[in-house]
């Protein structure tokens, strides 16, 4: 085909194909086509094990010139310790921070956590705030739910006034004033943080993966499919799937009986069964 939206939903449906039939075809997908097939065509990549597109991960997730979220969690979800430091620098560029700071929870690495840390700080960005406590959240098991780690709002409105009131005239009309997922997340307290991790983390062995403060294995990604929130869940579901070559896949965007259905047997998955390994660790 020569139509961008049906090579990418091809290349998304062969993950569930032959690798021996269809890896040729992905793999120049991935070198050949526009970003959303590219992207497309790597994910099903990855889930055939190839090493050349891994590289092509490594790339994107680590480009300087323009962040690429989705890499970047994929890249820190399948990488190692190695990876994560790699992944870690790009911190310092402006542009690629708060990438940077969502995908580094998906590394499950409790070493990044003190990385992390600074970011919390009172008066600095406020997104950057909320992702830290947010991939925190991700690798350590802090409970963003509770209220000793978060600061509540202060109320904005004086008694008797109106509940909204119209945006100046002079305001540009070109400004994006959609709600983004991420204002819906706490305001996160940073010195509860700070405390929490002094006497939590510890517990954790700096040696393994994590999950919400488990060790990462099919039992905990059960529980995280579960319990866990919503806007992460997909990239643990998609990491579980290429890290299995597709065999443990739950389609985070399914009614919940069909989610419960494919991920019924995801607990009882051993170490074996993830045979897609891009690292050691």
């Amino acid at each position: 085909s020569t139509d961008d939206a049906e090579l990418a939903a091809a290349a998304r449906a062969a993950k569930h194909a032959d690798p021996r039939s269809h890896l040729g075809a992905v793999q120049w997908l991935v070198a050949q086509g526009e970003p959303t097939v590219r992207d497309a065509a790597l994910i099903t990549a990855l889930h055939y094990g190839s090493l050349e597109c891994w590289n092509t991960c490594e790339r994107l997730a680590l480009d300087p010139a323009a962040p690429h979220p989705m890499m970047m969690g994929d890249y820190a979800a399948l990488g190692g310790p190695q990876q994560h430091d790699r992944l870690a620098e790009t911190l310092a560029l402006d542009s690629h921070r708060a990438a940077a700071i969502r995908a580094l929870g998906f590394s499950g690495n409790p070493g990044l956590v003190d990385r992390l840390l600074p970011y919390l700080q009172e008066g600095g960005d406020e997104l950057e705030a909320k992702l830290a406590a947010e991939s925190i959240s991700l690798i350590a098991g802090l409970d963003l739910r509770d209220d000793a780690f978060i600061v509540e709002e202060e109320e904005e409105e004086e008694e008797g006034a109106e509940a909204e009131e119209l945006p100046p005239l002079d305001e540009d009309l070109e400004d994006d004033l959609a709600l983004k997922p991420e204002d819906a997340l706490p305001t996160p307290n940073a010195e509860a943080i700070r405390q929490w991790w002094a006497n939590e983390g510890t517990k954790l062995d700096a040696n393994k993966r994590h999950l919400a403060g488990e060790a990462c294995s099919g039992a905990a990604i059960a529980n995280y499919l579960e319990q866990g929130t919503l806007r992460s869940r997909h990239m643990v579901a998609l990491s579980l799937s290429i890290r299995t070559g597709g065999k443990a896949y739950v389609d985070t965007r399914a009614f919940s009986a069909r989610q419960r259905e494919q991920a019924s047997g995801v607990a009882s998955l051993g170490t074996s069964s993830f045979v897609r390994k891009y690292t050691q660790w």
